[in-house]
């Protein structure tokens, strides 16, 4: 439940962000390379987060069964 909830947490700073790169660069769809490089580094961001949280998520277990 808390992965799930982290991940809704950063999809909505990512779409904020998104909202904000609109804001300054208004033609930005209009420049698809720049776009889905920004879409690109926001997924690999994501994926680091989520293995991060896992690996948490492992060693917070691991603890409690050695203990």
């Amino acid at each position: 439940m808390k992965s799930e909830d982290t991940q809704k947490k950063i999809l909505e700073i990512f779409a904020e962000l998104e909202k904000k790169a609109k804001e300054i660069y208004p033609d930005i769809e209009n420049n698809i390379e720049t776009f889905n490089s920004m879409r690109v580094e926001q997924e690999s961001y994501l994926n680091y987060l989520t293995l991060l949280n896992e690996q948490s998520l492992s060693k917070a277990s691991n603890q409690t069964s050695i203990e």
